[in-house]
């Protein structure tokens, strides 16, 4: 048997938690297919866009086919560097097929539309800054027009409820989940504001998955003058085959550059400004006077995090994910300053090694048995991390979120754990208001409902 390296992480979850065999893994992941759908209307708003963009850049790496309705003829609205002069044609670069929903197949409605009383489809919703799947019929509103953000994450959550029903989770799909991206864990009354300030430099270090849907996130916020964000990317690695089933800025036979080169195509396409670190983050890598104070971190091992607090930061969001079958949906952000290091935080923590465990189990074994590989290349295959994009997506909104919480001169969560499995299960712990931030930020920022951007003004760095 070959393992086709583009989707072994999908592979290795399902095999990984008992219930397949590889056989039945590879059946499972080229047979499923998920049709999204949303009224014509809706998609001439900017949230309703990302949402559905959003959706297929996951859904494609997570399902066999991805379909969306034919002609889609709407001018672009979202400020996401994807080529296409329609939505139509920036589905179809993100590997969408165009077709209408066939007989029986599973479908994810984009807001509302036809089938919004079917209660077998699943619908993404959004609210302000909440965002939150639902099933078809039930009458939560659809959705605003403003929070992009919010909207990005409700397509993210609709392709990770569609999986976990697809795969047999009993509770996925009559369930209504919902999280807010401005005050995660909070249920009482979700609330955001409707102005906001947003950063104008970031230091983003570690440029996989996470790094990837932080920058994805970070093109859909509403910059005046996207000229005016300087961003510094740091990664040592090369873009391999495997990376395109888990990273959303990825194209197929794309492989082999720097990943810094891609997220700077990216952002440049933007408009942002980049600068690139191409090397490992050590112990003497040290922030230049020059340099952005404000770090967004998605590491996936704990040495390099524990060195984050003496590069020179004010600021580190670090996000971190599961990394097994058993825990593959969970995510945690925690914010550090000056005074609360991450060398503290993680000094008794370990990296989780799954390995032994999934040895044992009687796919792995059948392969060793019948000779598909040997006991090396087992292990290979059993210590796949099995990251998915959109666990990544839910989480980089909430970290992206919590940024324009520290730019908007309030505290942003400072400790939080959650899984897209159970969002009512997210807690988060909040910090001290912040005075003033002391990274650039642009002011009087607002969730735009065509899409076109709002005047504001800059302040400049703090001393």
């Amino acid at each position: 048997m070959l393992i086709d390296s583009e989707t072994s992480r999908l592979r290795s979850l399902l095999v990984n938690s008992g219930r397949f065999s590889f056989p039945e893994a590879d059946r499972c992941l080229t047979q499923s297919s998920l049709a999204l759908t949303a009224d014509r209307d809706i998609l001439s708003t900017a949230a309703a866009q990302a949402a559905l963009l959003t959706a297929v850049a996951a859904g494609v790496r997570t399902f066999g086919e991805i379909a969306v309705p034919p002609n889609l003829d709407i001018a672009v609205k979202t400020p996401l560097p994807i080529p296409g002069n329609s939505l139509g044609e920036q589905l179809r670069v993100l590997g969408a097929c165009e077709r209408v929903p066939k007989p029986g197949e599973r479908l994810l409605v984009i807001g509302s539309s036809e089938y919004e009383r079917d209660y077998s489809a699943l619908r993404a919703v959004w609210s302000g800054w909440v965002a939150g799947i639902q099933p078809g019929g039930h009458p939560i509103p659809a959705g605003s027009t403003h929070c992009v953000l919010a909207a990005a994450a409700a397509g993210a959550l609709g392709i990770a409820e569609s999986f976990a029903v697809e795969y047999g989770n009993v509770r996925a799909g009559r369930r209504v989940q919902q999280l807010s991206l401005w005050s995660p864990g909070t249920y009482e009354e979700f609330v955001g504001p409707d102005e906001f300030a947003l950063p104008l430099s970031e230091w983003v270090v570690g440029i996989g998955n996470l790094g990837q849907a932080h920058l994805w996130c970070l093109a859909l916020l509403p910059y005046p003058k996207p000229e005016d964000v300087a961003l510094l990317l740091q990664d040592f690695d090369h873009v391999k085959a495997e990376n395109w089933g888990t990273s959303l800025l990825v194209q197929r036979g794309r492989y082999g550059m720097l990943k810094t080169r891609l997220a700077e195509e990216w952002c440049a396409a933007r408009g942002f400004r980049v600068r690139r670190v191409d090397r490992r983050l050590d112990e003497y890598l040290r922030r230049q006077e020059d340099e952005p104070v404000l770090a967004v971190a998605g590491l996936d091992r704990l040495p390099p995090r524990r060195l984050l607090g003496h590069v020179g930061f004010d600021h580190i969001v670090d996000v971190g994910l599961g990394a097994d079958a058993d825990t593959y949906h969970q995510f945690r952000l925690t914010a550090f300053d000056r005074s609360y290091s991450p060398a503290k935080h993680f000094d008794q923590v370990r990296d989780q090694d799954s390995r032994e465990r999934t040895q044992h189990l009687p796919a792995y074994q059948s392969l060793l048995s019948g000779g598909v590989v040997d006991a090396c290349g087992m292990a290979s295959l059993a210590g796949i991390p099995v990251a998915v994009p959109f666990v990544s997506l839910i989480a980089s909104a909430v970290a992206v979120a919590q940024v324009i919480r520290l730019a908007s001169g309030v505290a942003p969560a400072v400790s939080l754990t959650a899984s897209v499995d159970s969002l009512a299960s997210c807690r988060a712990t909040s910090g001290l208001a912040l005075v003033r931030p002391t990274f650039p930020v642009v002011h009087g920022a607002r969730w735009a409902q065509t899409g076109n951007q709002q005047r504001a003004k800059t302040e400049p760095a703090v001393d």
